[in-house]
């Protein structure tokens, strides 16, 4: 289910872009780490 804000962003959104960049920046931790 998704709850809209008076902004009109759901925050399924946030939540996807907020794993996103999670990911991205594990990522390049993890490459940078294992060099």
């Amino acid at each position: 289910t998704t709850t809209t804000t008076p902004s009109g962003t759901s925050t399924t959104t946030y939540v996807v872009v907020g794993l996103v960049i999670i990911i991205i920046a594990g990522a390049a931790w993890y490459f940078t780490k294992k060099k």
